[in-house]
């Protein structure tokens, strides 16, 4: 993954956490030091999120790549993929 990709990317966590930390009235961050299998967002303990910044999104990437990445993450008992 390029510099400007991973920039972008964060860019697009933080804004996602903010207006979740806004809308929730918790303190949702940004995971900082994310390995495979890690939710991208912290503080909303019953979802696990993916977040993705991008333009434009075949149905065929969301469906097989990005919403399996999210329910892989899903480990917990109860807990919720949120793409």
């Amino acid at each position: 993954m390029g510099s400007l990709s991973r920039t972008k990317g964060a860019a697009g966590e933080r804004e996602l956490a903010a207006l979740l930390s806004e809308l929730s009235g918790r303190d949702v961050r940004r995971r900082v030091r994310q390995h495979a299998g890690d939710s991208d967002l912290l503080g909303l303990d019953q979802w696990v999120i993916e977040c993705k910044r991008a333009r434009t999104a075949p149905l065929s990437l969301v469906a097989r790549e990005w919403w399996a990445q999210a329910v892989a993450q899903t480990r917990a008992p109860g807990a919720v993929p949120l793409l």
